[in-house]
């Protein structure tokens, strides 16, 4: 699989746990969340697979993946001499697949001089095990002494991408051919950046719950 572009716009509503707060002081956090991911669509897709024992290789120029269900979890740090900066470590995770969908595919059956190629219009499906993302961040948050509190932040992500099979069909539903999962070879690691846009509210003291956006890309060869 080449060049897989991965967008995760997670919106997210969750409580969060503050140890020492004080927006005059600095503050520790701890929060876990659910939301859904809104991933990018997949260009320049190659996958390799076989088809009753026989080689394919089955390439696609663009597929649209799912919204679908994410959850994660953040902890960090805001520092006591800038209390409205500091750094946050984040981890989440989805499952995205794209349901059968129209494509246009070219399809090679065999290896060396016997191998053949179509072209073929018909549907194509793919699934993922997983997509996770760890990040690290720079975090800024606007202070004062309202409940509502929003904050952003810029960092790092990295992101381990691990694939689990394509399938493809032409206009008459019937398989072409499908390439699943091998093992290592079916994972990969690039780095992306990250975007962070979110607002606190204060419920007490030690207590907020928060709702936010995060942004990350990234290219992947599997």
């Amino acid at each position: 699989m080449k060049k897989l572009f991965i967008l995760l716009i997670a919106l997210c509503l969750s409580p969060v746990q503050a140890f020492g707060f004080d927006h005059n002081r600095g503050e520790n956090y701890f929060g876990i969340s659910v939301g859904v991911a809104s991933p990018l669509d997949i260009t320049d897709l190659e996958a390799n697979g076989e088809l009753t024992g026989t080689p394919v290789t089955i390439e696609v120029d663009d597929l649209s993946l799912d919204t679908e269900f994410a959850f994660g979890a953040k902890i960090g740090h805001y520092f006591s001499h800038t209390p409205w900066f500091g750094v946050e470590a984040s981890y989440y995770a989805r499952s995205p697949e794209a349901e059968p969908q129209n494509s246009r595919d070219i399809v090679k059956v065999g290896n060396g001089p016997s191998q053949t190629s179509s072209v073929a219009e018909g549907k194509d499906a793919l699934e993922f095990d997983y997509v996770r993302t760890i990040g690290l961040s720079a975090m800024a948050r606007y202070q004062d002494d309202r409940r509502w509190e929003p904050y952003g932040g810029v960092g790092l992500a990295i992101n381990f991408v691990k694939y689990d099979s394509i399938r493809a069909f032409d206009t008459a539903g019937t398989l072409l051919g499908v390439t699943a999962s091998t093992g290592e070879d079916d994972f990969d690691v690039a780095l992306g950046p990250l975007v962070t846009l979110g607002v606190n509210y204060k419920f007490t003291r030690a207590m907020k719950a928060y709702s936010e956006m995060r942004w990350t890309w990234s290219q992947h060869t599997i």
